[in-house]
């Protein structure tokens, strides 16, 4: 019982020293030291770097932050779009999708060239086929003719 007791004894004084001695002594080479960026900068300079920002390097390396334009320039164009006009859809509505469809911009790429031709009225219902070289002025005369 005394064995027992004896080595139980040693094995908890054991741990607690380690953990003492872990926490008292500092170990200079795996501390972490606080750096200013004032002292990053001279330490960079002393050996012939620069340090620039994230954005100052994307510029300086040709990379550059993707705007929403951007992904939208990129998104593919569909080659041939069939878009359904019901009775009662507004050119809001008919903007809004062929927004999501990625065939103009935003709602006011088509609305503007709309109201210079004096076609907000005249949207007629029925199904159209839109191309993709189609420019805007050609979807607004396509959706909506006279007469068709």
């Amino acid at each position: 019982m005394t064995s027992r007791v004896f080595w139980f004894g040693a094995g908890c004084g054991i741990i607690v020293t380690s953990l003492l001695l872990g926490l008292t002594s500092s170990h200079a080479g795996l501390a972490p030291s606080a750096i200013t960026d004032d002292q990053l900068g001279k330490l960079a300079e002393e050996r012939g770097y620069h340090l620039v920002s994230d954005r100052a390097y994307d510029r300086l390396t040709g990379k550059r932050e993707k705007t929403e334009k951007d992904e939208r320039q990129d998104a593919p164009r569909p080659p041939t779009v069939y878009l359904y006009v019901p009775r009662g859809f507004t050119w809001q509505e008919v903007a809004d999708v062929l927004t999501k469809a990625h065939i103009v911009e935003q709602r006011d790429v088509l609305m503007e060239p709309l109201r210079k031709m004096g076609r907000e009225r005249r949207l007629r219902p029925g199904l159209y086929t839109i191309e993709a070289g189609d420019s805007v002025e050609d979807i607004v005369e396509k959706l909506s003719r006279p007469g068709e």
